[in-house]
């Protein structure tokens, strides 16, 4: 199995992660009855995106039975597209889902839009300033959406491989594509392979650039981000 498929739903909600957000950081008075899937189900089948049959010429998707999905961030950057879509050829715009944003134009800078990433460990704070136009950014972190299951931490960012939260030396990957959907699945897939592993792999994927914030305090990018780089501080700039 890769390190990318919507079929972890599984393993998201035995990992703790089986309501909304809010109850799970709580987890005080909400409870709802549990799937065949859910946490502590006897026998979970490990499932992937290779159990689904697409017969295009039929219009059918077969979905067999204990296959669920979390579509996750890539659902939110393949909407961002679909909206930029709609947009283009507008004056500049920006369209900005919780961080996974497509950018158009040029709005007062001849660089484009300036966008700050935010450091995952000091929300206040940035570690880096670019600017992008006709492109794509998203951010994947483990910093964000955590939760402690009998004194254990966890995170949202499931390896398939393990299916298990992924344990990994980069908080946080930012990756700036062509499209948000691309964006968004390369920067989880470079997280989820660790900082030097997902540094080389974007450096060998066309058309991408990144940016990695490193365990011990580290910012590592791609050579091709100094065309839109414009400002790096690995312990935080105040906003």
């Amino acid at each position: 199995m890769g390190c990318t498929t919507p079929t972890i739903l599984a393993d998201l909600e035995a990992a703790g992660y089986d309501r909304s957000f809010e109850y799970v950081v709580t987890r005080n008075g909400f409870s709802w009855s549990a799937s065949a899937d859910a946490p502590g189900a006897v026998g979970r089948r490990r499932t992937s995106y290779a159990d689904i049959v697409l017969d295009r010429a039929a219009s059918v998707v077969v979905k067999p039975a204990g296959v669920r999905l979390d579509l996750g961030g890539i659902g939110k950057g393949w909407t961002v597209d679909r909206a930029a879509e709609r947009l283009l050829g507008a004056a500049a715009f920006l369209v900005n889902a919780g961080g996974d944003l497509y950018a158009y134009g040029r709005p007062g800078h001849p660089r484009g839009w300036r966008i700050t990433i935010e450091h995952p460990l000091r929300r206040t704070h940035w570690i880096a300033r670019l600017y992008i136009d006709h492109a794509g950014l998203a951010t994947s972190t483990t910093m964000k959406r955590r939760w402690t299951v009998d004194g254990q931490h966890r995170h949202h960012l499931i390896d398939p491989r393990t299916g298990q939260p992924a344990i990994t030396d980069a908080l946080s990957v930012t990756v700036v594509a062509p499209r948000t959907v691309t964006a968004e699945l390369l920067a989880k897939v470079a997280l989820l392979l660790g900082a030097d592993a997902g540094l080389a792999y974007l450096t060998a994927t066309d058309g991408v650039e990144g940016l990695i914030y490193t365990t011990d305090g580290r910012v590592l990018t791609t050579p091709g981000l100094a065309s839109v780089l414009d400002a790096v501080e690995p312990a935080g700039i105040a906003d």
